[in-house]
């Protein structure tokens, strides 16, 4: 994903960083959908394995989280 944000201009100018921030929950669906492909054309059998997956993206002062299966993630902090 980091790829198509790198190579995606909008991401690059603060001028448009809201129509950026709705194109990340695609960028990662379409990841996460990626990843399934190239499992299903692995030559063993992927059909009866689990999946879990956890990813977070964040920037500036918006966090993006996404989960496939059974992961979740959590976000902890500490202030003294």
């Amino acid at each position: 994903m980091e790829k198509r944000l790198e190579k995606d201009k909008d991401y690059l100018s603060n001028d448009r960083i809201k129509e950026m921030y709705e194109k990340i929950p695609a960028y990662m669906h379409s990841s996460f959908m990626q990843v399934h492909e190239e499992l299903l054309k692995q030559k063993y059998d992927v059909q009866l394995s689990g999946t879990t997956c956890v990813a977070v993206l964040f920037d500036r002062n918006t966090i993006f989280c996404g989960n496939a299966g059974d992961s979740r993630a959590v976000l902890y902090a500490y202030n003294k």
